[in-house]
């Protein structure tokens, strides 16, 4: 389990959720041959952002990609 200390960081929630989608999108489509170089960069992004949200943001975002997120990439995804 991951356990994070939240800082005190302003940023909007519908933005920091908008961020967080694009850095997973990011993730799946370069990831979708392999793990690359830049990978590592994206996931540690991608943990900042969900490091700044708050719960309702990120049960918002689980919410939003548990359908179809990912759907050329399922292989990786799953």
């Amino acid at each position: 389990s991951l356990k994070f200390d939240h800082a005190d960081i302003v940023s909007t929630n519908s933005q920091n959720r908008e961020d967080i989608i694009n850095k997973l999108q990011d993730i799946c489509q370069t990831t979708t041959s392999g793990v690359t170089p830049d990978t590592p960069k994206l996931f540690i992004d991608l943990v900042y952002l969900m490091k700044t949200a708050d719960s309702t943001t990120l049960k918002s975002v689980h919410k939003t990609l548990t359908s179809d997120f990912c759907q050329d990439n399922i292989y990786r995804t799953k």
